[in-house]
Formats: C-alpha cells, structure tokens, sequence
C-alpha cells in the first residue's frame, strides 16, 4: 500500500519520466526483464517480453537478460540494468554502494527516476501475479478453492501488515509463483 501512495503522490514526476528520452521505453523495459528475470515471473516476463520487442529490443537480448545475461545491453544503460537486478535481489533495499555507482553514472536525477521506475515495477507485480491467478482460476473452473486461498493469504500479506509485509511479499510471490497450480 505504500508503494500505492508513493505512485499517487508522484504522479507527476512519473508522467515526466515516462515522457522523457533519459528513460527510454527501451531502456525501461530493459530494467523491468532483469526485475523479471530475478522474481521468475511467467506474467510478467510475458508482458515485458512482448512490450521489448515492441520497443526493438531483439529476441535474443529479452531471452538474454531473462536469463540474467546482459552482454547485449548497451553500455550506456548496463549500470543502469544492472542496478535493477539488484535492487530486485534485495527486496528494493540496495546497498549503498551500489546506489553510489548508479549515481556515478546517471546522476542523482537520473537516479532518482530509475528509483522511481523499479517502485512501480514492484508495485505491477505485485498487482500482476493475484490478478494471474483469478484470472487463471477463472479460465479454469478448477480448484478454484485453491487459488482464492492463494489470492486471500497474499492480500492479507500485502495490505495486513504494512510496509514490511510488502516488501516480505516478494517472498510470498515467489512462492506462489513457483508452486504448480496443479498436480499432474
């Protein structure tokens, strides 16, 4: 829920991002597969994979970095790549020395924006995989029970326990990810 609040508040500033060829929609998508390719999610990969290619990104660099590879990442925006894989492994809490890098590199501005874009790329897969899950039970009709229950314990994760339960839910997802929705 703060994340949701922090997008609100700075709706502005990333409306002025989103405009802005600092960022580019390339250069984005490239930080959102590597934030992909560290929570290992299918909805999300296929999402970001289909929004690369629409951006010209070639399908061997999505394959590439979704499998943690960036040496077809242009080196203008490798710190910047590599920041996101980063930032995802710790859960949105980077060292300090990371960050500084990023700085060295962009600027603090510029910094800040790329901030900016992995909070809502926490805040969309965390909507992503719930929302995955109702729509997949949905299309299914089977053990529908199974995935409510999943859908109803990750809410109460997220929006139970705060800012902590939020940032834990990454765990959560990963979970729920990675276990069959179905026993064959």
């Amino acid at each position: 829920m703060q994340d949701l609040g922090f997008i609100f508040k700075n709706r502005k500033r990333i409306r002025s991002i989103f405009g802005s060829e600092s960022l580019s929609p390339a250069f984005r998508e490239r930080m959102m597969l590597a934030v992909t390719q560290v929570n290992d999610c299918r909805y999300c990969a296929r999402f970001h994979t289909k929004a690369a290619l629409a951006e010209g990104i070639s399908r061997e660099e999505v394959n590439a970095i979704l499998e943690g590879a960036f040496k077809d990442c242009p080196s203008d925006q490798l710190a910047g790549v590599l920041y996101a894989e980063h930032w995802a492994e710790m859960l949105g809490a980077p060292d300090a020395e990371v960050r500084d890098k990023l700085i060295a590199a962009y600027g603090q501005d510029m910094a800040n924006d790329i901030d900016i874009i992995l909070r809502i790329i926490k805040t969309g897969c965390a909507c992503a995989v719930p929302a995955g899950l109702l729509i997949s039970a949905m299309r299914k009709r089977s053990r529908l029970f199974v995935h409510f229950a999943r859908l109803g314990i990750l809410l109460l994760c997220v929006c139970g326990g705060g800012a902590r339960a939020f940032s834990g839910s990454f765990t959560t997802l990963c979970f729920f990810r990675r276990t069959p929705l179905y026993a064959k």
